[in-house]
């Protein structure tokens, strides 16, 4: 049985024909996405349908993504240690010689990262949003490997000024953000920021992904009533404030 993260990625490539791919260009990050599934790429473009760059030339990661059936790498996954008061399974890992191996528990959803492969293999269509992650991720990677800074943080923009809003979970980053968007300012991320100090100042990159938001938020925020049915918001006024 294979041991590498490289000597997976053959077999999996083999196993699984590639039928499309496209380019992101992220900030300064260029991604070239590719599948074995034509309803996954149709899914994805969409979801990126902002950061699509020009098809073709160098590109600084390729993300591949199979639609497939759960794979055994046959390794001992250890699960990650979550942070404190968070409870359950949700990731473990296993290394390997020439990198890493990530298993998301809930979905059964695996990941093979090494010396430029990065995989996602499963059910990717039932779990599109880890797809998206996985591809923000090296993203995100290709920053910090050129300097710059992640923070858990939301952010918003006006005429070439930003405001972060940092927190631990749950303390309103999003819902703040949200209410300043009906002030004129600009949305620039919900949950991740990355900075960097160049040209005498600070820049900010904020992450491809939508907002996610909880029912709190969407009472709270007259611009978000529309996305509650009259149904649904009755249901959520009922439950205690803590």
């Amino acid at each position: 049985m294979p041991e590498t993260i490289a000597q997976w990625a053959e077999r999996l490539r083999g196993a699984n024909r590639i039928t499309g791919r496209f380019d992101l260009h992220i900030g300064d990050v260029r991604v070239r996405v590719a599948s074995n599934s034509d309803e996954l790429l149709d899914k994805l473009r969409h979801y990126f349908r902002h950061f699509r760059g020009p098809e073709g030339g160098e590109v600084d990661f390729v993300v591949e993504a199979y639609q497939a059936d759960k794979p055994d790498f046959g390794v001992e996954y250890v699960d990650w240690v979550r942070d404190p008061g968070k409870t359950g399974r949700k990731d473990a890992y296993a290394d390997a010689p020439d990198g890493r191996f990530v298993w998301k528990v809930r979905t059964g959803m695996q990941f093979l990262v090494g010396d430029g492969i990065h995989i996602a293999v499963g059910d990717c269509l039932a779990n599109d949003n880890q797809v998206i992650n996985f591809v923000n991720s090296q993203y995100i990677a290709g920053l910090v490997d050129a300097g710059w800074q992640l923070c858990h943080a939301a952010a918003v923009v006006h005429g070439g000024h930003a405001v972060a809003i940092a927190g631990f979970s749950g303390r309103g980053k999003s819902t703040l953000a949200l209410h300043l968007l009906g002030h004129g300012l600009n949305y620039a991320s919900n949950d991740r920021l990355l900075i960097a100090k160049q040209d005498g100042g600070v820049r900010l990159s904020g992450v491809a992904k939508f907002p996610r938001i909880n029912p709190g938020t969407a009472l709270s925020n007259p611009n978000l009533s529309n996305i509650l049915t009259a149904e649904r918001r009755a249901e959520l006024e009922k439950i205690p404030v803590e």
